[in-house]
């Protein structure tokens, strides 16, 4: 008895569950182009700069890059 593929029996149901959830999904170009770092880096520098500043508005008025 075959599992199926990884993609089908566990990535595809929790983009799906994710997306319900009311995270957006961004193709792959789209998260490259919020990568301050390039491909290497994990961390799409604008959204978590965006959600620093809704978490700490007193403290960031406006989210800017510190390499910028």
């Amino acid at each position: 008895m075959s599992l199926g593929s990884e993609s089908n029996s566990v990535q595809r149901p929790f983009f799906r569950y994710a997306v319900e959830a009311g995270w957006a999904y961004l193709s792959p170009d789209e998260a490259l182009s919020l990568r301050q770092g390039g491909i290497t880096s994990p961390v799409l520098d604008a959204v978590l700069l965006g959600q620093l500043a809704k978490l700490n508005p007193c403290f960031v008025s406006t989210p800017t890059f510190a390499n910028a």
